[in-house]
């Protein structure tokens, strides 16, 4: 497949790394989904 982007295990392993720690210091899963959500807007910018 031409021009798809491939992720390595250490960006993988980051990437879960990172929604396990928003998920532990928020106090119910809609926290969680809003600063998830603005992670994503601000990397779409």
């Amino acid at each position: 497949m031409e021009g798809a982007l491939e992720m390595t295990d250490y960006q993988y392993e980051s990437i879960i790394k990172m929604v396990l720690m928003i998920l532990e210091n928020c106090k119910d899963t809609e926290e969680a989904k809003k600063k998830i959500e603005t992670l994503l807007k601000k990397e779409t910018k």
